[in-house]
């Protein structure tokens, strides 16, 4: 069981543990900081001895890390993880910024995402109906107010279920098990960047800079 030390900490950068298992360019660690590749959050890049990382995979309880070439790592091996933090700060900040304008549609125009997910081109929040422009800027707007004002991210654990949950200032709480900005001033100013039908769920598409 790898202990996923971002949960603790997701502003942590670097961190010494100890190599549990290999297969071939796969690593298993006591510790990680590199959060998996989920359908919201592309997952963590950067360096485990100096090694880079292409990504992070979650099997069970256990965080696999994929290296990018051949190594002499063993079982037994002290190393250094170094995150990749530009990488990590952008899909912290773009997954909160989903949630955040996600949160506002559902509390401020009853209008609820069925789905929201990460890829190259940004953030995407999937509706069963058609949001016109005008309730679309009209939400943004509101959610770029909350950025500007800065309010906090509570996050905290579900006693029942042991899931993750957080809260975004006055919105509503909702489960989740991705990482998030501790305020949502970090995450800047949040742009619309597409809005349509992709078969039959209307996609809403938005972006933040990549600092």
């Amino acid at each position: 069981m790898t202990e996923s030390l971002y949960y603790k900490d997701a502003y942590l950068k670097e961190v010494w543990t100890k190599v549990v298992a290999v297969e071939g360019r796969k690593i298993l660690t006591e510790k990680t900081i590199f959060f998996p590749k989920t359908q919201d959050q592309p997952g963590d890049t950067g360096t485990i001895d100096g090694i880079p990382v292409l990504g992070a995979l979650k099997q069970g309880e256990d965080t696999w890390h994929m290296l990018e070439r051949e190594h002499h790592l063993k079982p037994g091996d002290e190393v250094p993880l170094k995150l990749g933090w530009k990488n990590r700060n952008y899909s912290m900040r773009l997954h909160t910024a989903a949630h955040l304008l996600s949160q506002v549609l559902k509390k401020n125009f009853r209008l609820y995402a069925n789905n929201i997910y990460a890829d190259e081109e940004g953030a995407h929040l999937e509706f069963k109906e058609e949001i016109d422009l005008i309730t679309m800027n009209k939400a943004l707007e509101l959610a770029n107010e909350l950025v500007q004002s800065g309010v906090d991210v509570d996050i905290s654990i579900e006693p029942e279920t042991g899931k993750q949950a957080a809260c975004i200032g006055y919105l509503p709480r909702f489960n989740c098990d991705g990482l998030f900005a501790k305020d949502v001033k970090e995450v800047g100013a949040i742009s619309l960047s597409g809005g349509g039908f992709k078969g039959e769920k209307f996609v809403v598409s938005i972006n933040v800079e990549f600092l």
